[in-house]
């Protein structure tokens, strides 16, 4: 048989076999929808407390930096600043405004970031739940604790650092304004639990 034959009945064999059987099916291929629906997605950060600055901004210095995509991180750190502060003066009497108890990092540069704070309302009704006693006369007691578990600000407190502990006054609230504002401030270090502090309003000139 010449070769010429034998490539006709080799190429017959071949057609006979794709009529009587299925023909070849070509293998099914992953689409890019499938694909994605088994990839896991961006890990979404949680949310930060009020007042924390975005997630991916610079930071100040001494504070905790956050890279972008991050999660928060956990705060374990079991320190505590405790003590009482004497509020003299009209601000032992006034149902107007709020007190903030911030720890920061000492000897900062421009805005002071805090690390950690605690906030009374005036008007709170249960205010003195919250450590605000009753007037006694011209002055009023007010007993802190700040802690992981009293802050609305749950920073990682940065190592070897010098911190401080600041209360205000602020007759409307805000933060964003200092006019009204009357503020004082004590050096402290962890597991401080007998800070004092007076706050009371300047004499008028």
């Amino acid at each position: 048989m010449s070769s010429t034959q034998t490539l006709l009945v080799a190429s017959l064999a071949a057609f006979t076999a794709l009529a009587c059987g299925d023909a070849p099916r070509p293998a099914a291929a992953s689409t890019p929808a499938a694909a994605s629906a088994t990839k896991p997605g961006p890990v979404t950060p949680g949310p930060l407390p009020d007042g924390h600055p975005p997630v991916g901004e610079q930071l100040p210095d001494g504070h905790p930096q956050l890279a972008s995509g991050a999660q928060r991180p956990e705060l374990t750190d079991p320190s505590q600043f405790a003590g009482s502060a004497l509020l003299k003066g009209e601000l032992a009497t006034t149902n107007v405004g709020r007190l903030m108890v911030t720890l920061r990092q000492k000897g900062q540069t421009g805005a002071k970031m805090p690390l950690w704070a605690y906030v009374v309302d005036l008007d709170d009704p249960e205010v003195e739940k919250k450590g605000l006693l009753a007037a006694s006369g011209d002055t009023r007691e007010f007993v802190f604790v700040l802690n992981k578990d009293t802050t609305i600000l749950p920073s990682p407190l940065p190592k070897n650092v010098e911190l401080e502990v600041e209360l205000r006054y602020d007759a409307d609230g805000s933060v964003d304004t200092r006019e009204d504002a009357v503020f004082a401030v004590v050096d402290a270090a962890r597991g401080d639990t007998g800070l004092s502090l007076v706050l009371e309003k300047p004499a008028q000139k």
